[in-house]
């Protein structure tokens, strides 16, 4: 096998490995990485933002859910909550102003 072959072997194998690490956070077990950690979430109301505080949750953080629609803010917290894990709400709108 050529130098080119057997690196490109390696890079496909890192992908793959980063691939299962990120599938891992978003959908699998935990290991409460962040535990007693706090992070804040701008965006949250949004199918990304409400992906990523589920996964900071599962991993243990308290999340901040940020963003303009109050409601459905208030239904990722309510989702977030019912597995007993942390999430509060606060409304923001970060392009008020400009």
């Amino acid at each position: 096998m050529s130098k080119s072959n057997v690196k490109q072997k390696e890079m496909v194998t890192a992908n793959q490995s980063q691939q299962l690490n990120a599938n891992e956070l978003l959908y699998g077990s935990s290991s409460m990485m962040l535990k007693d950690k706090v992070a804040v979430i701008y965006g949250a109301a949004g199918a990304v933002g409400s992906t990523a505080a589920h996964a900071f949750a599962r991993e243990g953080a308290s999340v901040s859910l940020t963003g303009r629609s109050t409601s459905k803010l208030n239904k990722v917290a309510q989702e977030i909550s019912s597995s007993d894990l942390s999430a509060e709400v606060a409304e923001v709108d970060a392009l008020a102003g400009s």
